[in-house]
């Protein structure tokens, strides 16, 4: 009798040692899947982030600067701009946040400021709304003659293909003449 005593609890204590196994087994693989997809979703973010940055630089910029000029300090949001202008990389990406910068400059009246951004836009790439943003400057600080100069060469760089071309070039000729220049 003991032997068959001893052989039911030896069945028990290796279905016993076989659940246990089993469990362990089962546990080490929800461990793994758990720490693959942490180490997945850690990945992803890191690649969103990279393909988002520059919006989110540019919508974040958005917010600090217009955040710190509304409270007064003009300057903090200068430097808003200057940081995002070195945090990318596209010349168009430069392009944007300079232009902003400079129209935040001349919509608080530092025009000598507005033109700075403005100027360093156009080095950075020049382009129609470069040089239109150029010549609402130059007309604001009294300069007409630097405000026409932009506008015929904003002009020049229009698209012929776009269909507000003749618009548009109607817009800055008008604007030419009430400025005292000649097409």
């Amino acid at each position: 009798m003991s032997k068959i005593i001893s052989t039911k609890e030896t069945k028990q204590a290796s279905r016993l040692s076989k659940k246990h196994f089993a469990l362990g087994v089962l546990l080490l693989v929800i461990v793994l899947i758990i720490v693959a997809g942490a180490w997945f979703v850690a990945k992803n973010n890191k690649q969103n982030t990279a393909q988002k940055g520059t919006d989110q630089v540019v919508a974040d910029l958005n917010v600090k600067s217009h955040e710190l000029n509304a409270r007064g300090d003009y300057n903090g949001a200068l430097q808003a701009y200057d940081d995002a202008v070195s945090q990318v990389q596209s010349a168009d990406e430069k392009q944007l946040i300079l232009l902003k910068k400079a129209s935040m400059s001349a919509q608080t009246q530092k025009y000598d400021d507005a033109m700075t951004a403005a100027r360093q836009a156009e080095s950075v790439k020049p382009g129609v709304a470069v040089s239109q943003m150029i010549a609402i400057i130059a007309e604001k600080m009294g300069n007409k003659q630097l405000a026409i100069e932009y506008c015929k060469k904003a002009i020049t760089q229009m698209d012929s293909k776009s269909p507000n071309y003749r618009m548009e070039v109607e817009e800055m000729k008008q604007k030419i003449t009430r400025l005292g220049g000649t097409v």
